[in-house]
């Protein structure tokens, strides 16, 4: 005895689609990768200005002039400061710092197209210089570094520090080159240790320049903005012009503080 089948009265229903992929890949509501993007753009335009600036100590009277008009802010400066600078910063180093644990600094291969996988590998050793860099640019420089601990220790290595981080804004130019110049032996100029921080500090220039080019590419990605291989390759244009761009600024910033002290 035949089974009767069972017929359908009215129209099918559409077969149901599965969730459309993040834009970034994750499958998450939540996706710290475009959280983290956002914020290293931000903390990345701060960075150019800030190279910028530094780079009007070519003519050390300009650079005074501009560090001023920043001073001029007055009690708007530390807000800036903590809204565009510091929790950027954070937000992208505590979401970076997730990814580098998940990633480590291992090459992998295939994951990455045209090139991605030493990109991707660059931009994780990027990020620890930069991380190492602003470290020492903060407790060199500010009030928040070897000067707060100085005050708190009273420890005699870091007497120099005594007063104020090495940074006088009614003396630009000439504070922030011996920063750079004389950070390890104020006494002798050539000395290793001078020279290595001299070093470092080039070295982290370029590396902002790469690190900030190569996340601005990602980001783009990221947010799906670079849909089509044309699309693809104008980004990768301007962000390597980006790149090319930052390095010449920084390094005439680094040179007009080494080489014109």
């Amino acid at each position: 005895m035949e089974t009767p089948s069972l017929v359908q009265i009215g129209p099918a229903s559409a077969p149901e689609r599965p969730a459309a992929p993040h834009s970034c890949g994750c499958g998450h509501k939540f996706c710290p990768r475009k959280v983290h993007s956002v914020a290293g753009v931000v903390f990345g335009l701060m960075m150019i200005q800030h190279l910028a600036v530094n780079a009007l100590a070519l003519r050390p009277g300009l650079y005074q002039a501009a560090v001023g008009r920043i001073q001029a802010l007055g009690w708007v400066l530390p807000w800036l400061s903590l809204t565009l600078i510091v929790l950027p910063l954070a937000v992208h180093v505590v979401l970076g710092a997730t990814m580098l644990k998940d990633a480590g600094f291992r090459y992998r291969t295939g994951k990455h197209h045209r090139g991605g996988d030493l990109r991707y590998l660059l931009q994780r050793i990027t990020a620890v210089i930069l991380l190492l860099f602003i470290a020492l640019h903060v407790l060199s420089l500010t009030d928040w570094g070897f000067h707060l601990v100085y005050r708190l220790t009273h420890w005699e290595a870091l007497q120099a520090y005594g007063a104020s981080g090495l940074f006088h804004p009614d003396q630009a130019y000439r504070s922030t080159s011996a920063a750079i110049r004389t950070l390890w032996d104020h006494d002798r100029p050539l000395a290793a240790g001078n020279l290595a921080v001299m070093g470092f500090y080039l070295l982290a220039i370029w590396a902002t320049a790469y690190h900030l080019a190569n996340g601005l590419s990602t980001a783009a990605m990221v947010w799906n903005l670079t849909r089509t291989p044309q699309a693809e390759r104008r980004a990768a244009q301007f962000c390597a012009g980006l790149c090319i761009a930052t390095a010449i600024v920084g390094t005439l910033a680094w040179s007009a503080f080494i080489l014109g002290a």
